[in-house]
């Protein structure tokens, strides 16, 4: 399926209220099979066209981590207080993969989660030392390739079939009770492509 495509879904499933970004940004990991439209200024004009727009490619399943380090360097420095993260994924012709994608929208008001950290990791040693510095209540919503901390450990693993959006498929799905009822969520992925490890953490109350 085209990345426009996939943007038309998903800004059809969202209220108006939640678009009007200051800031749109696309991330995909696998090239659109259909370059024939800059989809990250298409997004832009599918949520009211006034948004500095923007895409990241090239990093494997590290881009919708690397876009919200992007989105919170903008908030910093006072460019937006309404962002959009888009991040698209078309399978293969052929392959076992599916078409998928996830709208997340951030902004600089209060909420029930925040975002308080965004790391990557070169080794699964560096990897288990990060995860080991997060409170016993986090929620670990995990990829695959990704060992839990502990044998205790609270874990919710991705469901398989994407590269790029499987544990952002996972908060998207579960939003509702999980900014209500966890603490801490922390989202992580090991990219097999080459090995890198990405991580997000979510916490209430943060500012």
């Amino acid at each position: 399926m085209p990345h426009a495509e996939l943007v038309d879904r998903l800004v059809a499933k969202v209220p108006p209220a939640v678009l009007a970004p200051d800031l749109a940004l696309l991330a995909y990991s696998a090239p659109d099979a259909f370059p024939y439209k800059c989809v990250a200024t298409y997004l832009n004009y599918r949520t009211g066209g006034n948004a500095h727009s923007v895409a990241l490619t090239g990093q494997g399943l590290g881009a919708p981590f690397t876009a919200l380090l992007v989105a919170a360097a903008y908030e910093r420095v006072g460019r937006s207080a309404r962002s959009l993260i888009v991040t698209v994924e078309s399978a293969e012709p052929g392959s076992a993969g599916i078409d998928s994608g996830v709208l997340l929208a951030c902004d600089a008001g209060d909420g029930p989660l925040t975002v308080t950290d965004v790391a990557a990791f070169g080794t699964s040693g560096e990897l288990m030392a990060g995860l080991g510095h997060l409170p016993e209540e986090t929620l670990y919503v995990l990829g695959s390739r990704v060992a839990p901390p502990g044998r205790r450990a609270d874990v919710h693993r991705a469901e398989a079939g994407s590269y790029c959006t499987g544990v952002w498929l996972a908060m998207a799905r579960n939003w509702d009770d999980w900014s209500r009822s966890r603490a801490v969520i922390a989202l992580c992925d090991t990219d097999a492509m080459t090995g890198a490890s990405h991580l997000a953490v979510l916490r209430q109350g943060a500012a």
